[in-house]
């Protein structure tokens, strides 16, 4: 199955992180809150594909497990 979304853990500006969803092919994260169109296609697409659809990057690009949140977020 082909990746159809990366979540890109980044830092915050505060000595933290967070996971930026970036759908293949576009520019530019989308917020992660319930109501959120972009976002609730996001795990609409997980719930019905897979999390196979999903890779994820750590904050120096190197690939990573995906964050436990995107299955539960998705219910699967």
């Amino acid at each position: 199955m082909a990746i159809k979304y990366t979540v890109h853990t980044l830092p915050d500006g505060f000595g933290g992180t967070f996971d930026a969803v970036i759908e293949t092919g576009k520019c530019g994260n989308f917020p992660t809150v319930a109501g959120n169109s972009e976002y609730e296609k996001f795990l609409l697409a997980v719930k019905t594909e897979g999390i196979s659809i999903v890779d994820a990057k750590d904050e120096g690009g190197n690939s990573k497990d995906v964050p436990s949140w995107v299955s539960e977020a998705a219910g699967i």
